[in-house]
């Protein structure tokens, strides 16, 4: 797998919830391979604002990669507790980027 630095242009990485039932060893490369298998059940954690927009924008902008793909963290087979934790993170720290954004913009 790639990874590549994030300028935050495009805005954070999602936070996503992966429950695996299958009964081979989780391999990522076959998640990626076949993300439709049904042993795979994915949830957005956080992201979702930002998922919706790269999608419209892919789809009025086709040829541009920046809208294709978006970087996650993917988290296995979370309990629901720490599947709120993770989502209440993921907004506190939108939420600290977007006031500090407001704060450069007006200084």
């Amino acid at each position: 797998m790639e990874t590549k630095a994030d300028s935050r242009l495009t805005g954070n990485p999602l936070c996503v919830g992966l429950f695996y039932s299958g009964r081979e060893p989780f391999a990522l490369d076959h998640l990626l391979a076949n993300p439709f298998d049904p042993v795979y059940k994915l949830y957005a954690l956080g992201g979702n604002h930002t998922r919706l927009a790269k999608t419209m924008l892919s789809d009025k902008y086709p040829d541009e990669v920046m809208f294709q793909t978006h970087q996650c963290m993917l988290y296995l087979n979370l309990e629901g507790n720490e599947a709120r934790e993770l989502g209440l993170q993921h907004q506190v720290s939108n939420r600290s980027l977007f006031f500090l954004l407001i704060f450069f913009l007006i200084c």
